[in-house]
């Protein structure tokens, strides 16, 4: 598995394989990959374009459901998850009606925004390419926590180290800025996100887990050692601030 797509999450199909298999790119961050045929409904054009510029906002429950109207059918969503936009708490999706009555948000929001949210993950298994409280990886948690906040992100770190403005010193990063390490080779291979007082949340270590950080990288205090090599910081915030 190299990632997860949630519920309304919208995709662009490009190649299918034994009608079982289709491969996929997703409009938010054009990351591809195989995913069922069954696990994603296809809709036209026209469809494709009202839920890609209207839609209600994006499910803000940890975990909340969508019932098909009529029935006792229903979907599990989580977190991020996209709503396309309703009328009378109702929306159609391939020419099925469903019910969501959920909380949604939409929109720029703040700093607090992202703290908030990354919390929300504290202690969630880590898993690769997981973006859900059920398991999720460093850049997912960085990517679900900015798309909260109005701020549409890349999906891997190395992509995500790209955006922004970089900063000199640990001491100048804000919260919510994002903090970036890397291998022996010089390569990005983790993000977290910076916390008040020279603290950091991030994917690793079997969950998500707050740290020390300072000017070397991510000090563990269970290990009595550094687990991550400080490569760059960003803020990716306030100079990239967008509506999704």
């Amino acid at each position: 598995m190299v990632n997860q797509i949630l519920f309304g999450e919208l995709m662009y199909v490009l190649e299918t394989k034994d009608e079982e298999w289709v491969k996929v790119r997703l409009t938010h961050d054009d990351y591809q990959g195989w995913v069922l045929t069954e696990q994603v409904s296809l809709i036209d054009d026209e469809t494709f374009q009202i839920h890609y510029t209207d839609y209600t906002g994006y499910s803000a429950d940890m975990v909340d459901l969508v019932l098909k109207k009529n029935s006792n059918h229903f979907y599990s969503i989580l977190l991020g998850s996209k709503i396309p936009k309703m009328v009378n708490g109702e929306f159609t999706i391939a020419g099925e009606t469903l019910v969501f009555s959920g909380p949604t948000v939409k929109g720029v929001k703040t700093r607090a925004t992202i703290i908030d949210t990354a919390l929300n993950y504290l202690y969630a298994p880590y898993l690769w390419g997981g973006r859900t409280h059920f398991g999720i990886d460093c850049s997912g948690l960085v990517q679900i926590a900015y798309r909260m906040a109005g701020v549409s992100m890349p999906r891997d770190s190395y992509q995500q180290a790209t955006v922004g403005m970089q900063l000199s010193f640990v001491e100048e990063a804000m919260p919510g800025d994002l903090a970036f390490f890397d291998d022996e080779d010089g390569r990005i291979i983790h993000v977290g996100i910076v916390l008040p007082g020279k603290n950091i949340i991030h994917a690793s270590g079997g969950m998500v887990r707050i740290d020390m950080l300072d000017q070397n990288g991510i000090y563990r205090p269970d290990l009595k050692k550094y687990s991550h090599r400080l490569r760059v910081l960003k803020n990716a915030f306030d100079i990239n601030l967008k509506q999704l």
